[in-house]
């Protein structure tokens, strides 16, 4: 995978065959980067529409991906260009060879998503919502930053 850029994210498409898991990461998103442009993608056609007028956004994949290696094989061209991450409900080993074989994708499953946002929200409760003068405030997607 090729070396990617350490700035914020400004662009994030988020794929996904769940309509429901889809639209709750893109709305997340939203609410933790609100300075990002974020667009959702159902249909591979429109997916690679999106990528080919963003060539500098973020890819999340909410999806299983051995049950789209059709998609993979489709992308294999961009993926090395583009930072992906993949959000899945479960990740079996098949799951990890093949985001293995297309360049080493990073994947969280939705518990541990949903465990970060609940431990966001005690810690920014605790904090009095208050980020330190001239510190970024941390959010449960800042690992997009730096892919």
């Amino acid at each position: 995978m090729t070396e990617h850029n350490r700035m914020p994210a400004r662009q994030i498409i988020v794929y996904g065959d769940c309509w429901p898991v889809t639209s709750a990461v893109a709305h997340l998103v939203r609410r933790f980067l609100p300075g990002c442009n974020c667009e959702t993608a159902y249909r591979l056609p429109v997916l690679l529409q999106q990528l080919r007028r963003k060539p500098e956004a973020i890819l999340i994949l909410c999806l299983r991906p051995r049950e789209h290696l059709f998609l993979f094989y489709s992308l294999r061209q961009i993926l090395p260009d583009y930072p992906v991450m993949i959000i899945s409900d479960e990740l079996f080993f098949s799951d990890r060879v093949v985001l293995k074989v297309y360049g080493g994708i990073p994947a969280l499953l939705e518990q541990e998503l949903a465990e970060i946002l609940i431990r966001w929200r005690r810690d920014e409760q605790w904090a009095g919502a208050h980020a330190c003068a001239g510190q970024e405030r941390w959010t449960p997607f800042c690992y997009l930053r730096s892919q």
